[in-house]
């Protein structure tokens, strides 16, 4: 929950229970900052309790993130991340590709002209965007590159019902460049950063390709 020191009385003691250090040395005090982000509420439930009143704001993916999501008063969906870093022994391993996804909370239901209140945070493997996406049959094998505005770009290889991670880079068959389709990956048009004055969000282009499994399941 965000805490904004002059919107509640008694909350210059709030700061004594949020701690802006949890992985490297011991947890430091946090009474810097006018607004905070506490880890409360986790699931599945955590041994880790480093981990609570953590005050994500330092965290500066999630610190970009937020100020997306107020001004747009929508979700943002961030770069790869290294979940272990931000959430340490909480965050099962994963050599896959994974994005933090800031939703956020408002203090009236279905009003999203109401005060945000709160952020729901969620790690998301690039995995769940490909699984079960083809049918079955016939049976087809594509490439998904996925090229972010921040710099990042890895491969998916998509078949039926799963999806394999190939590479941190394109590796997709170039004698099928011809063959390429490519859509946005983004819930936004245009530049969210000259509109509202906030840092983009990372926007996604995904690009598609045949590969020669795909060719061949045309061949009698």
């Amino acid at each position: 929950v965000q805490v904004a020191e002059n919107n509640f009385s008694g909350v210059s003691k709030i700061p004594e229970f949020i701690h802006g250090q949890r992985l490297n040395g011991p947890i430091t005090r946090e009474d810097s900052r006018a607004i905070y982000s506490p880890v409360w509420q986790i699931s599945p439930p955590q041994s880790d309790i480093t981990l609570f009143n953590y005050n994500l704001l330092n965290v500066p993916a999630f610190d970009r993130l937020v100020n997306a999501s107020v001004a747009l008063r929508t979700g943002a969906f961030s770069e790869l991340i290294d979940a272990q870093y931000i959430f340490g022994s909480s965050t099962i391993p994963d050599d896959h590709p994974r994005s933090m996804l800031v939703e956020p909370i408002f203090q009236e239901a279905n009003n999203r002209d109401s005060p945000i209140v709160g952020h729901l945070v969620a790690i998301i493997p690039w995995t769940a965007f490909f699984e079960g996406i083809l049918s079955e049959s016939p049976s087809a094998i594509i490439d998904a590159v996925v090229e972010q505005t921040c710099g990042e770009e890895f491969t998916y290889s998509i078949e039926s019902r799963s999806a394999e991670f190939e590479g941190y880079d394109d590796e997709h068959e170039k004698i099928y460049d011809k063959y390429e389709r490519s859509i946005s990956f983004s819930a936004f048009e245009g530049n969210s950063a000259s509109t509202f004055g906030v840092p983009d969000d990372c926007e996604c282009l995904l690009h598609l390709f045949p590969t020669p499994e795909y060719e061949g399941s045309f061949q009698t």
